[in-house]
This record gives C-alpha cells, sequence and structure tokens, in this order.
C-alpha cells in the first residue's frame, strides 16, 4: 500500500503540477467508517500490527479505486510503508483487515480512507482520517477554520496542510458538517500551506478531476496568491477561512504575465524556461499550468503553479535538462495544440476513446533513441544523414557502412549536432488501455512539427514532400538547393513510395548542409552536417514511382520473386554513379536476407537504366547476349581483372577451376543485374591461400549457359 503522488502533480513526463490529495465525499448516507485499530491519536503502536478499518455495512468487493491498484479501497498513508503480508474480510465484509505493512520504528503515519462502495452501491460518506505513530508521543498542535461552498454543502471536503507545494501533505481533516468547520489535529509545528479539496465525483482517488471537483487555497488577502501559515509547537492556529472554488481551463498565455510577476517578485533575476500543463485538452486549455523560472544569480529554479483562481510559487528542487530563457513570442498553447491535433492528435484520440495529452514548452533535445533504433533496425538508409542518427544525436547511434558491393557511403562523416537545444512545445498523446502514445514536438515560434514519434506509417513518393521540404531549407538559408534524397524509413515499395524520406540541401553562402526528414508531408526531423554532394538536383528529375518501375522491370521484380525478407532503399544525387560522378541518378538497392544484393541505376533525367562498369558500358547500352571476356593482363602476376556480361538479371556462378576441374575458388555466386560486371582474381583460393603457378580455368555459369576462359598465374 503505498501512498501515491497526485495525479495533477504528474505534468508531461515527470514534470509535476499540484500535489493536492483529494478524497471523495459521496451523497448517500449508508456507509461510513465505524472505527479503526489503531485509533486517531493512538501511540506506541507496534510496528507489525495489523491496520483493521469497520465499516457500517458491506464491502462491495469487485469495487476498484486508482490506488492502490486494484484494490476495493482507496487509501492513502504517508509516509509510504512497505506492502503488507496480506489483506482479509470478515465473513459479513464490514471489516478489513490489512496485516503488517512492517511499520518503522519512532514514526509517526497519516492514513487516510478515501473511498468505498457498500454491496447495494453506496459510496463512503466522508474520507477517514488517523494519525498514528510508533513512537511514545504525538505533535499537539492542531489548526482549524470553515470551509464555505457558495449555494452548497461543504461536508466530506478534506483539508491539508503542506509543508511545501509538490510533496504529500503532513496532516490532515476533514468537514465533517454541513457547517464546513474542520479541525486538523496532531500537526507538527512549522510553515505550511492550507488547501482543500471537495471530490465531487466520489473517485476515491488521490487525484482531483478538474472538470468537477473544487479546490481552495488560503488567501486571506485575497490577492489569488496562495499563503501560508505558521504553526508553533503545541499551539492552537484558528480562523484558517477558505472558500471553495471550480476550475476554469485556460492556455498557457492567460496566466503567463501575472505568474511572471509573481516570480520577479521573488526573486529579480528570474526567466522563464519551461511551462507545462498535465491535461490539454484538444483546445489547447488546461486547468494547471505550470511556469518554472530559472534565476541565474542564485542557480535557484522558482516555479508557479497557476489555476484560474490561484496562483501558487515554490521553489523547484529537482535539476533542470536545460535553463535558457524561452523565447518572448512563444505560441500559446491554443496554436500549439491546433497544430498537434491536426499533425495525428485528433487521429490518435479517434482511436483511443480513453486518449489524454500532456503538454510542455521548453528547451529540449529531440529524443534520441527512437530515431537511432529506427537507424539501426533492417533497411534504414545509410550513409551521415541516411545512416539512422537522430537530430541533435550526441550518445547514441553510429553510421552505418555500405557492404562493399556497392558505393561506400560510410566516409561521408558523422552529422554535426546544433549547440543548443531547440526550443519546442512538445504535447504527448496517452492511453492507459493500449499503452500507445505520440509525441509531437513543435516549433516554438512557429507551431510547425519538428519531431514525431512514432512517425505517421503512409507512404508518399519522393516529390510528394517536396514543397514542405523547399520551404523548410529556405527557412534555414535562402539560397539553399536540393543536392540529395532517398529514402529514411520503411521499404521502398515497387511502386516508387516510402514512409520517410530525406532531403538534403547545400547552402553555398553558408558552405554548409542541413537535411530534413518528412513523412507524409510532415516535418519529422532536422539535422546538419558534413554532404559530398553539392550539385543541385536538375529540373525535372523522374519521380519515384518511375524510377522504381524502371528498377521492378530490369531486376527487382526478379529479386523480389526469387528473395524472402526483401528490403529496398533508394537515393538520387549526382556522385552515386560509381563511374559518372556528374550524372543525376536513382540508385536503388535490394537486399534480403540472403548474402545476395542488387543494384540498380536509373538515370534521373531519362530514366533510362544505366550498367554498372565504366569502360565498357559509359554509353549507357545494356549488353545484347551473355559473355565472358579475356582476363586481363594475361598472363598474370598475383591478380587480374575479368569481366562478364548480362543482357538481362540472372543467378550466376563465377568459379576459377585447376586442370583437374576441381574448384579453387568462387569469385560470384549470387543474383547479378543486367550489365557489365568486373571482378578480381587475387591469386587465393577460398581459404585465402596464394596457389601454385601454373593454368587455371575461369568459369561463369547461369541457367544452362556456361562459359570458360583459360588462365596463366606466374610466379
Amino acid at each position: 500500500m503505498r501512498n501515491r503522488p497526485s495525479h495533477a502533480a504528474r505534468v508531461c513526463g515527470g514534470v509535476a503540477a499540484l500535489a493536492v490529495v483529494a478524497w471523495a465525499m459521496p451523497t448517500l448516507a449508508q456507509l461510513a467508517v465505524l472505527s479503526t485499530v489503531p485509533t486517531d491519536g493512538a501511540t506506541l503502536v507496534d510496528t507489525a500490527s495489523t491496520v483493521v478499518i469497520t465499516f457500517n455495512a458491506p464491502l462491495d468487493t469487485s469495487a476498484r479505486f486508482p490506488w492502490p491498484p486494484g484494490f476495493f479501497l482507496g487509501l492513502s498513508m504517508s509516509p509510504e510503508p512497505r506492502e503488507p503480508d496480506s489483506v482479509s474480510v470478515s465473513t459479513d465484509l464490514t471489516t478489513v483487515r490489512i496485516h503488517n505493512l512492517h511499520l518503522a520504528a519512532d514514526t509517526r503515519y497519516v492514513l487516510a480512507v478515501l473511498g468505498a462502495r457498500s454491496s447495494t452501491g453506496a459510496s463512503l460518506q466522508v474520507p477517514a482520517v488517523i494519525t498514528f505513530t510508533t513512537g511514545a508521543a504525538l505533535p499537539t498542535a492542531a489548526v482549524s477554520g470553515t470551509i464555505t461552498l457558495p449555494g452548497g454543502d461543504p461536508s466530506g471536503t478534506l483539508v491539508a496542510l503542506f509543508p511545501a507545494l509538490m510533496t504529500v501533505p503532513e496532516a490532515m481533516g476533514v468537514v465533517q458538517a454541513s457547517s464546513g468547520a474542520y479541525q486538523i489535529n496532531y500537526v507538527p509545528p512549522g510553515v505550511y500551506f492550507p488547501m482543500a479539496l471537495k471530490d465531487i465525483d466520489h473517485s476515491g482517488d488521490a487525484d482531483p478531476d478538474p472538470a468537477v471537483d473544487l479546490v481552495a487555497i488560503y488567501d486571506p488577502n485575497g490577492d489569488g496568491v496562495a499563503d501560508q501559515i505558521v504553526v508553533a509547537e503545541g499551539a492552537a492556529t484558528t480562523g484558517i477561512e477558505m472558500t471553495l472554488s471550480a476550475f476554469a481551463p485556460l492556455t498557457a498565455r492567460q496566466r503567463h504575465t501575472q505568474a511572471s510577476s509573481l516570480a520577479l517578485s521573488r526573486v529579480v533575476d528570474a526567466r522563464l524556461v519551461m511551462v507545462a500543463c498535465q491535461a490539454l485538452a484538444p483546445d489547447g486549455k488546461s486547468p494547471f499550468w505550470l511556469y518554472l523560472f530559472y534565476a541565474p544569480a542564485h542557480q535557484e529554479v522558482l516555479g508557479v503553479i497557476a489555476t484560474s483562481f490561484f496562483l501558487a510559487p515554490f521553489f523547484w528542487a529537482e535539476e533542470l535538462p536545460d535553463t535558457t530563457a524561452l523565447p518572448d513570442d512563444w505560441v500559446d498553447s491554443t496554436v500549439a495544440a491546433d497544430s498537434a491535433e491536426a499533425h495525428g492528435g485528433a487521429d490518435f484520440r479517434s482511436a483511443h476513446p480513453d486518449a489524454h495529452a500532456a503538454g510542455a514548452l521548453a528547451h529540449i533535445d529531440l529524443p534520441a533513441s527512437p530515431v537511432a533504433a529506427m537507424g539501426k533496425a533492417k533497411g534504414a538508409s545509410r550513409g551521415a544523414w541516411s545512416g539512422g542518427r537522430s537530430p541533435c544525436l550526441r550518445k547514441v547511434g553510429t553510421t552505418t557502412s555500405v557492404r562493399s558491393a556497392g558505393p561506400r557511403y560510410a566516409s561521408l562523416g558523422q552529422p554535426a549536432c546544433p549547440a543548443d537545444a531547440l526550443p519546442v512545445w512538445v504535447v504527448q498523446y496517452s492511453s492507459d488501455l493500449t499503452g500507445d502514445f505520440l509525441v509531437i514536438a513543435l516549433d516554438a515560434q512557429s507551431a510547425r512539427p519538428v519531431f514525431i514519434w512514432p512517425p505517421q506509417t503512409r507512404t508518399t513518393t519522393a516529390s510528394f514532400n517536396v514543397p514542405a521540404a523547399n520551404q523548410a531549407a529556405q527557412r534555414w538559408a535562402g539560397d539553399a538547393q536540393l543536392v540529395w534524397l532517398g529514402t529514411h524509413a520503411g521499404t521502398f515499395t515497387p511502386s516508387g513510395e516510402a514512409e520517410m524520406w530525406f532531403y538534403a540541401y547545400y547552402s553555398p553562402s553558408l558552405d554548409s548542409a542541413r537535411a530534413f526528414f518528412f513523412s507524409a508531408g510532415t516535418l519529422f526531423a532536422e539535422m546538419g552536417g558534413p554532404l559530398p554532394f553539392k550539385q543541385p538536383l536538375p529540373t525535372g528529375w523522374v519521380d519515384s514511382p518511375v524510377a522504381a518501375a524502371v528498377g521492378e522491370a530490369n531486376g527487382g521484380n526478379a529479386y523480389r520473386s526469387t528473395h524472402q525478407d526483401v528490403w529496398v532503399e533508394a537515393m538520387l544525387a549526382s556522385g552515386l554513379y560509381p563511374w559518372d560522378s556528374v550524372r543525376p541518378v536513382w540508385a536503388i538497392h535490394y537486399t534480403s536476407s540472403a548474402p545476395e544484393e542488387l543494384w540498380l541505376w536509373v538515370d534521373a533525367r531519362s530514366a533510362q537504366l544505366l550498367t554498372d562498369v565504366g569502360s565498357h558500358g559509359e554509353d549507357g547500352k545494356l549488353p545484347q547476349r551473355f559473355g565472358l571476356s579475356q582476363n586481363f593482363p594475361n598472363p598474370f602476376n598475383p591478380e587480374t581483372a575479368i569481366t562478364y556480361q548480362l543482357p538481362v538479371p540472372l543467378d550466376v556462378e563465377l568459379s576459377i577451376l585447376n586442370v583437374r576441374g576441381e574448384r579453387v575458388a568462387t569469385l560470384v555466386d549470387g543474383f547479378r543485374g543486367a550489365g557489365y560486371h568486373k571482378v578480381h582474381w587475387d591469386g587465393k583460393d577460398d581459404s585465402g591461400r596464394p596457389v601454385a603457378a601454373g593454368v587455371y580455368f575461369c568459369q561463369l555459369r547461369t541457367q544452362g549457359l556456361v562459359a570458360v576462359r583459360k588462365m596463366l598465374l606466374l610466379r
């Protein structure tokens, strides 16, 4: 049984807002706590004692409350004990025994029974608060006052004293009658924020529902700022009056000015570094907003919790990942929410009835691990920008090199990261039922998407994203020129589409390059880095479906049909064709779980299939017949080149035989595209040992065709 922090205290993945503890007060009177062991005010409680809670009616043991998870009572206990040995219920279902909570010695505990339901459906009328100690004595101070609910009955409201915001309450009491009077006993001396909460929907949860629940703060001067009280040892502090109010949803900008003024009144050099909320509605509003201000002179972080009717300042004890001031012109949460909903959030809500969203505005390093993991998966395009490196990736991931069979891109180097994190709105959608989530990061000043995870799975052609990529590139550099594009995530389909594309631009004025990653028209990420290609792509380059059709017709389709687990990637640039660095080409690479792979090159202007050898195929024409040329040089020592030609894509085997017809070495064994091919033999067998001088035969075999050439090795 644990004391759970208030759900309203958890903002956007660990950024907390308000630690208010709420418990239910139902309208039905049939169910009540009759007695407890230990009793309220008990001392010298055994550390292994059994906690007994007796109700006036049988319980519905099938009821479930948020905490403890899966339990039929809603409970809270501070400080948090260990898990009990067991729980039992009397045969008449009126008494619950919690066996051995393993209490600490000489420790004061506050146990609250927050929720229960009877077998007839009645809810617990008034929460029960029991304060006891395993030590010899309890504090003797008390705090009392009145809770007012205009036009309503405040009975059942829980009143709590917080030593600081962002903590669990130190002491609690309950309004027992409609008069609103309350008293909190056994209060240790200290300084406290008094707060009250009435749980209208009887959830029995340590978590107010802003849509229905009511909250009160202690604000004797009426300035809308939560005030503190000082409790002296053994003293009775009276007259602590509070009025319950309902929450009204706000945008992030609505309380920004007041929160900033409050922060500056406490710390003169305070600068806003984060804005966050735990519950972000589709219209960009939330009942709670958290503003964090950093004071460089004292290296302190001041937090301000803001609602429609109060502000609550506190000092933030956690270390912030970034203390850079937010830009003054950050867009309001309404603009950010509109963009997030349009880029996948609305679809997520539609697909998940229990969807909820949290929002945060801060300087954030965009998540590295998802992109790195995607890049390490089979088929992530290779090279500096096509190798799965994430934006602002500093600790995770490596550039993946291409197999030696194709062009080499590993030498492109590592991408550079920006010196600072980006100011972004991050909206995270979650579903507790399915565990699904969606994270959308938006530029803080324009609300354009800069990161989405998981990426959208719609496939598109290369040209589909070009207008948006051009706009993104122009924002980076006015003279940016598109020089390279390719698939980044998802296999290149036979129709020439992929789930994600990268678009690399070069700026002559900056002598720098930047890549933009797009999925279905949405900017997923961007990054800078060195670039081997600076020649702009020609106007009118053939789109990916045209290139794919040429590739499929010239070996790609046959490769897919003869191999399992096929993965295809494609890139377009001037410099990809190994034998003509100026020609703009589509390079299409087919791989599978088998060792055989297939490279095809398609001219980006004419859509003509190009051969993959320079000296015999610079005219771009395919051979008309199957053939094996004489090796050169011949005789040779120790290495010779062997050229063969294929009029169509074929599975081929190129072997070296000795004079007895025994195979000495296998140079090629697999699927090869149409064109001229060249391999080298270094005079060694398959084990890497030099063979003896003499006569050898080079044999090319494919689908019933055999060609042989005689060779002479000298030593």
